[in-house]
């Protein structure tokens, strides 16, 4: 995602109608948007993470604009649900509908390392 493309995506977050993908510890993570302004967002974590953090779902966290990786809204999720559908699997829905918002450039691979269980991968 640019950064010209995520300012103005993230100055448009809704409460209850947006999401962010944040990063830490390596593992990347969706989290629903509840409060925005100030430069910060606060989220609530949306999924169990694989590593061990010390951050769970339902987690409440303030985010700096500068750590957020992607924004989706109502539109994106209904994307989403249709690959998923389409695919049969959450997972394969999930991969699809990540590859088709980078071509699109609403998403940026991630060049870090990733968490797999309690391995690192790359």
């Amino acid at each position: 995602m640019s950064a010209d493309l995520a300012c103005a995506r993230l100055d448009k977050l809704v409460p209850g109608q947006s999401w962010v993908k944040v990063e830490y510890g390596g593992e990347r993570f969706w989290c629903s948007v509840h409060e925005a302004g100030d430069g910060t967002v606060t989220v609530v974590v949306d999924n169990d993470l694989i590593g061990n953090h010390g951050i769970r779902r339902g987690d409440r966290l303030v985010i700096q604009y500068g750590r957020v990786l992607e924004v989706a809204d109502v539109a994106d999720m209904r994307d989403y649900l249709q690959c998923v559908n389409a695919c049969g699997c959450g997972v394969d829905g999930a991969l699809v509908w990540r590859q088709q918002r980078i071509g699109e450039g609403r998403s940026v691979e991630f060049q870090g390392p990733l968490i797999v269980g309690n391995m690192r991968v790359r």
